[in-house]
């Protein structure tokens, strides 16, 4: 059962009392004669008694509930500090357990301080109260309000004192709290715009089964299982399985890899094999950096084999430009090949296949490389997609035609390539013998050295392996020493304890109670009065006193 409201109680007992007050005030303004204006006048006056009466009954109320409220934290904090002392508990426990005891004692002191029923004094009898029940949870606090109309002068300000601190600390966290929730809302509206603008891109993309995201999950027995989806981009297959990964549930000795696989270039993009955290923390960080690059518009990356020089991937370049139906942004589309037949089919299929907006151009362009950096011209056309289709079906055509000159050259070329090879081979074998003397002497050379730098090192080794065995033994004598000296100052300490009493020993609980109390009894206030939250002194006090008390002197 949660503990009542005061500010819903105040507000609902100001509600009735207006209404009464009100109906009083209309039956007296209303009434036609003396003896109508005196019941009028009388029941005024039983409105505001009655309401004098409540109010009296509801603050009454509100201190027997302040007291059983600090009760119950004190029970709390027994219980708190009790498993704080049990070696049986963890660390995990005794965390929670103080998180949850501190986040009970401000809600307590929030609603102790913006009680109207209480008075600045009262308010801070209650938070002292909750400020003793967690030093000394072993006392039971009693009635603490049954001296509270005696506290004056410099007590009261120290408790006034006191509530306006538990005040300005409660405006400082509530103001941190908001900053936080601010933060983490803006941090949600940037996510789902990022989220939003990923899914335009993505919905943008022509191709949208260009990148193929597959998993392959294999158990400690062996059995495997395999996944695999297509996105228009390497960032949304990058998400999906990163997201599968955390949503995913594996046995131990589990292993998962994870490959993305672009298709215009057959080339792997990424690949990665391991536990399946392991292999989720590298996913997340990839998939971070694939977002960045795709919100700055870089949304897909050649290959390596891609920009390898044009004698390694194709001596002919073909690009097409336009602006896909729907997007924002222009959409580039980039191949080498190496042939112009195959650039002009190629470009030919992009050409009849993308979807461009209405009323845009389109751009295709072709060069011819020759590795070194250097491009010329082959092919442009600018303009709607049917001009454009109409421009490379003759650059096709064109291209068709005048393919047998460029092969007859090609034949003569490899004649020549062949007789230089066949005078290369010739050449080689007149050589050969001497070669390979040489590379013979060369070899043995390096073999010698090989083998004697093993030996070194495994002179080195064996040394190595002498001092390490040297060094353990001495560290176990060391180690054996140690303990037999711990033994020995264990059992004089035992001794020295026992034959010492408590309440002279140095620094123990028993006489630091009664240097409290002889300090208190010199100065004339409580032993309690100087303690801060956090001390461990209730046992000892408790055993010097003899008994417990059922309450807390103010």
């Amino acid at each position: 059962m949660s503990d009542p409201n005061a500010v819903d109680e105040i507000a609902g007992e100001a509600r009735k009392f207006s209404a009464a007050m009100l109906s009083a005030m209309r039956r007296y303004s209303q009434a036609s004669g003396w003896l109508e204006r005196r019941r009028a006048r009388k029941g005024i006056s039983r409105v505001l008694r009655t309401e004098q009466r409540e109010q009296v009954q509801a603050r009454a109320d509100q201190l027997t509930w302040t007291s059983q409220a600090v009760d119950r934290y004190r029970a709390h904090s027994l219980a708190v500090a009790a498993r704080t002392h049990d070696p049986r508990v963890d660390y995990d426990r005794r965390a929670r357990d103080a998180q949850a005891l501190a986040q009970h004692r401000a809600d307590l002191a929030a609603q102790f301080i913006t009680n109207n029923h209480l008075t600045r004094t009262e308010q801070g009898i209650a938070l002292d109260g909750l400020d003793a029940a967690t030093v000394f949870p072993e006392y039971e606090t009693g009635n603490l309000f049954s001296h509270a109309h005696k506290v004056k002068g410099v007590e009261a300000l120290r408790y006034r004192a006191l509530v306006a601190r538990e005040t300005v600390g409660m405006q400082q966290r509530a103001a941190a709290e908001r900053v936080s929730w601010e933060s983490g809302l803006d941090a949600a509206r940037r996510a789902n715009r990022e989220q939003a603008e990923l899914a335009r891109i993505e919905k943008a993309q022509p191709d949208q089964r260009r990148y193929r995201g597959q998993m392959t999950w294999t158990d400690s027995r062996g059995g495997t299982m395999t996944e695999a989806r297509s996105f228009p981009t390497e960032q949304g297959a990058t998400e999906w399985m990163c997201r599968s990964i955390d949503h995913s549930l594996w046995i131990e000795g589990a292993t998962v890899q994870v490959q993305t696989y672009d298709r215009h270039h057959g080339a792997t993009r990424y690949t990665e094999r391991g536990r399946p955290e392991v292999v989720g923390e590298q996913l997340a960080a990839r998939e971070a950096m694939l977002r960045e690059r795709t919100l700055a518009g870089q949304v897909h990356r050649d290959p390596p084999q891609a920009r390898m020089s044009g004698r390694e991937t194709g001596r002919f370049a073909s690009t097409v430009s336009y602006l896909p139906e729907g997007a924002d942004r222009v959409v580039y589309a980039h191949a080498r090949h190496g042939s112009e037949i195959e650039s002009a089919v190629w470009t030919h299929d992009q050409v009849t296949t993308i979807r461009p907006a209405p009323d845009s151009t389109v751009l295709v362009t072709a060069y011819d490389t020759d590795g070194q950096g250097n491009a010329e011209p082959v092919f442009r056309a600018e303009g709607a997609q049917q001009f454009v289709t109409d421009e490379v079906t003759e650059w096709w055509d064109s291209t068709e035609q005048h393919r047998t000159a460029p092969e007859r050259e090609t034949e003569g070329v490899q004649q020549e390539r062949r007789r230089d090879e066949a005078v290369r081979i010739g050449t080689a074998q007149r050589e050969t013998p001497q070669s390979v003397s040489t590379v013979t002497r060369s070899e043995s050379e390096q073999a010698q050295g090989i083998a004697g730098q093993t030996n070194e090192l495994a002179e080195q080794r064996d040394a190595l392996l002498a001092q390490t065995q040297q060094l353990t033994q001495i560290a176990e004598q060391l180690t054996a020493e140690r303990d037999q000296l711990r033994g020995e100052r264990d059992e004089a300490v035992r001794k020295l304890v026992a034959r010492t009493p408590a309440h002279e020993r140095y620094g123990s609980p028993e006489r630091q109670a009664e240097q409290a109390k002889t300090a208190a009894r010199e100065s004339g206030r409580s032993a309690l009065a100087d303690y801060q939250p956090g001390s461990a002194l209730a046992d000892a006090v408790t055993r010097t006193n003899g008994h417990d008390r059922d309450g807390m002197e103010r």
